[in-house]
């Protein structure tokens, strides 16, 4: 988050508009920019290497619920 100049991880929803125009004043577009790019080639390395198998099979709801809390897409009180 450092290199977007972001103090936190947060995926948007929820946020007031003083926290929205917080958020356009201090990002770092052209970080943004290199980071979604970043993202979209480790993504299409993940997805080739991945068959039907892999995609097909379930996720428990522990592990993901837990990804998502860590990773800043869902709040610790969220149902």
């Amino acid at each position: 988050m450092e290199r977007l100049n972001l103090p936190w991880r947060h995926h948007g929803t929820n946020m007031t508009l003083a926290e929205v125009d917080e958020l356009n004043q201090r990002l770092d577009l052209p970080a943004l920019h290199g980071y979604w790019l970043a993202v979209q080639e480790r993504t299409r390395a993940i997805l080739s290497a991945l068959d039907g198998v892999d995609l097909d099979a379930p996720m428990e709801e522990g592990p993901l619920r837990q990804i998502m809390l860590n990773e800043g897409l869902a709040h610790s009180d969220a149902g």
